[in-house]
């Protein structure tokens, strides 16, 4: 095997080694991280905070309503300027021209 072949195994096997060792070591902080969470119920806790928070300002309500108003409004926006039939009709015309230039490059071939 010549030198240069030997320093590339070499190194790939350096690198292998070190891609092992710091999967190992990030396995071992995400467990460490979630027994620190499991004893100390973090997460759990800040759940229970924001379910809490939710309830009294009643935020998921409000938000449903609100995205329920402005969905209404944009229908009606819609149905009055016809946008979404412009769109479609915009985007079938280009599609249409698209083919009939890919046609034409592929004729004149």
């Amino acid at each position: 095997m010549s030198n240069g072949k030997v320093y590339v195994n070499k190194a790939q096997e350096v690198v292998s080694n070190m891609i092992a060792r710091g999967f190992a070591i990030r396995q071992d902080a995400v467990s460490k991280a979630k027994a620190f969470d499991e004893k100390h119920r973090l997460t759990a806790s800040a759940s229970a905070k924001v379910l809490s928070f939710d309830k009294r300002v009643g935020l998921t309500e409000k938000l449903t309503v609100g995205i329920s108003v402005v969905n209404e409004k944009v229908k009606s926006v819609d149905q009055r300027l016809h946008v979404s039939d412009k769109t479609m009709a915009a985007i079938l015309a280009a599609e249409r021209k698209l083919n009939n230039t890919g046609s034409a490059v592929k004729s004149s071939r």
